[in-house]
């Protein structure tokens, strides 16, 4: 199955170059590899908050920032796009009408899951 046009786009961003800890060098399949990692996470994640039950959602989406932080921090997904597709996600699940967040809850959650998430970047895909 293709990737999606906005993901090829996405990954065809320039990647930040290598850090000393950083132990490997992407070759042609390990970038492969890299985008349907990424491409699989993200789905998954993305799934996990839109689904998440009541009482459950806010958690979820911060699980789902700060995964999605580590690969964000290692230059396999842009913060743009996390943030874009978590904060649709969370609407979707119906949490910007939940009393006990709102939009602005929705956007701090996500905010504060993908910088705690880059803290510890990938440094490959599993």
């Amino acid at each position: 199955m293709p990737l999606p046009g906005w993901l090829a786009a996405q990954l065809a961003e320039p990647v930040p170059p290598l850090r000393a800890s950083q132990p490997f060098r992407r070759t042609a399949p390990a970038a492969a590899h890299a985008a349907r990692y990424t491409q699989a996470a993200l789905d998954g994640e993305i799934r996990r908050v839109a689904a998440a039950p009541v009482g459950r959602r806010n958690d979820t989406l911060n699980r789902a920032a700060f995964a999605f932080g580590h690969l964000t921090a290692a230059g396999l997904l842009t913060h743009s796009l996390a943030h874009t597709e978590l904060t649709a996600a969370a609407r979707r699940a119906r949490l910007d009408r939940d009393p006990g967040c709102s939009p602005r809850g929705i956007q701090a959650t996500t905010r504060s899951g993908l910088a705690a998430g880059a803290h510890k970047p990938r440094t490959r895909a599993a």
